[in-house]
């Protein structure tokens, strides 16, 4: 819940804003406290404090004050987000702050999924004639790998990763072709310009980004993938983690969804596969 209140900022009221501000300023207090007590540290209405947690997601102020108290068990000893690895941490530290932060993420993940959108962006990958798929930088591996699933089900997926190439596949494709463009950050300019061009043409853009971004605004079916990134010392890692696991979503909604001719081109890639591996093969030069 914190990682996502600070990555929904700007897009809240000025109101919620205030509310989101205090939160993440002290969210001990919210846990003790009560609406009143927010309210009034936010220097707003209580109805307003009670419309800023319905506006990220939950029924009420109790609900939402357990989902900050989840939240707070995440983090270490010494006050620290168990997101956000440091120069000073020990390997064995370094590493719980990484599965704890994987897990947080996850779990977020899955508790505010927006399972209609994944199935919008499904039934639009199932009827196109050519899927492109574009991501950049970390988000470009998620998108081999969304390549990779893709091709299982379909045979007219394509990932690029070069920016010049995403906007020359972008400048060819038509209103029966979806463009499912992959990035944490969602500001990228250089996707931005390709997602443009594809939307020109008529295509079908699917954002797999964080809300609120301008690549969520550009998209006609948004995935939200929010997820917070320290990435002073490595490279992002959960925003990544948070697409993968929303591709493989993506990818078993469009199996479901899928003709059976597709299902059937699955089960032959299966099939294939299994009579490669190693102990059949070892099986048959026995035999022979």
């Amino acid at each position: 819940m914190l990682r996502r209140l600070a990555l929904a900022l700007e897009t809240l009221s000025r109101a919620e804003r205030r509310v989101a501000e205090v939160v993440l300023a002290d969210p001990e207090m919210v846990v003790s406290g009560t609406l009143r007590d927010v309210a009034a540290a936010a220097g707003v209405s209580e109805p307003s404090a009670l419309r800023f947690c319905r506006s990220v997601g939950v029924a009420s102020f109790r609900d939402f004050r357990i989902a900050v108290a989840q939240d707070l068990t995440a983090r270490s000893a010494d006050g620290a987000p168990a997101a956000q690895v440091t120069a000073d941490d020990t390997v064995v530290r370094s590493t719980r702050k990484v599965f704890a932060n994987t897990l947080a993420a996850v779990r977020d993940l899955r508790d505010h999924i927006d399972e209609a959108a994944i199935e919008q962006a499904a039934l639009a990958l199932a009827r196109a004639r050519r899927i492109d798929i574009y991501g950049m930088g970390a988000s470009a591996l998620v998108a081999a790998d969304a390549q990779h699933k893709l091709f299982r089900i379909t045979n007219v997926a394509t990932a690029y990763q070069d920016a010049h190439m995403q906007l020359m596949a972008a400048a060819t494709l038509s209103q029966e072709d979806c463009a499912l463009a992959i990035s944490h950050s969602g500001g990228t300019s250089e996707l931005l310009d390709c997602v443009e061009q594809a939307r020109d043409c008529g295509a079908t853009i699917i954002a797999v980004t964080r809300p609120g971004s301008p690549l969520a605004e550009a998209a006609h079916i948004t995935i939200a993938a929010a997820g917070e990134e320290h990435t002073e010392l490595l490279t992002p890692m959960t925003s990544r983690i948070v697409q993968l696991v929303l591709i493989d979503a993506l990818t078993v909604a469009l199996a479901l969804l899928s003709p059976a001719a597709n299902r059937e081109r699955l089960g032959r890639m299966t099939r294939a596969l299994s009579a490669r591996r190693v102990t059949k093969l070892k099986d048959q030069r026995r035999v022979g």
